[in-house]
């Protein structure tokens, strides 16, 4: 109300994917026409009773470190696998080119493809095979080659089972290539809140944490979105 959006209002609810998913089809929707600007973020606060007693049964929140808050990083170099709840929002405003243009705004980056997929295998047992359908998707849609790809930011969900499942989705998709990528799996800790391996901001809030940390450094192709 206080900046007079009057487009359409979407809400997706799709655990660690939603605000990820949000960008995807606020994109396909300035692409296609429907649109042309969008504002598209997540938001997720995690401290609750309920939420933190289903991870802890889960068995993958990660311990009190005995350094407190100092030692966290030396822990997630040395390797622990865990993740740590809490809270965290971001929001990105996509245009169109012409509308860019228009304003003299300088893009920070610009979106070229998407692409977004199911397991349907199980509820918290991940499976390669649909984090790969999702890579495909996206760099079919971009027109792009997988060898063109240099950087990813990983969903990393600090899990022995999340991360392993997801290191070998990256190897069917890129194949030998994959060994000269940059993948980031704590970037977005920086960002929102959150964190990667050993350090965790799940759900809604992920995906535009981990977009908005590269979108800020990555300088920009002409004709930017974002």
């Amino acid at each position: 109300m206080r900046y007079r959006m009057q487009g359409p209002t979407l809400t997706y609810s799709v655990a660690c994917a939603s605000s990820a998913i949000a960008i995807g089809e606020a994109f396909r929707s300035i692409r296609d026409g429907y649109l042309d600007s969008a504002l598209a973020g997540g938001a997720e606060s995690m401290m609750n009773d309920g939420t933190i007693a289903a991870w802890e049964m889960l068995g993958v929140l990660a311990k009190e470190h005995p350094e407190g808050a100092a030692g966290l990083e030396p822990s997630v170099r040395a390797g622990s696998q865990r993740l740590r709840a809490c809270r965290g929002a971001a929001a990105l405003m996509l245009e169109c080119e012409e509308n860019m243009r228009r304003r003299g705004a300088t893009p920070l980056a610009e979106i070229v493809g998407y692409g977004s997929s199911s397991d349907a295998h199980n509820l918290t047992q991940p499976v390669a095979d649909g984090q790969t359908r999702a890579m495909q998707k996206a760099l079919a849609d971009a027109g792009v080659p997988a060898q063109r790809i240099g950087y990813i930011n990983a969903h990393a969900t600090a899990t022995p089972a999340g991360d392993n499942v997801e290191i070998e989705a990256i190897k069917q998709v890129f194949g030998v290539h994959a060994r000269a990528l940059a993948v980031s799996d704590q970037i977005h800790a920086r960002t929102s809140g959150g964190g990667g391996r050993g350090a965790g901001m799940r759900d809604h809030g992920t995906g535009i944490a981990r977009a908005a940390y590269p979108a800020d450094r990555v300088p920009a192709r002409t004709g930017s979105c974002l």
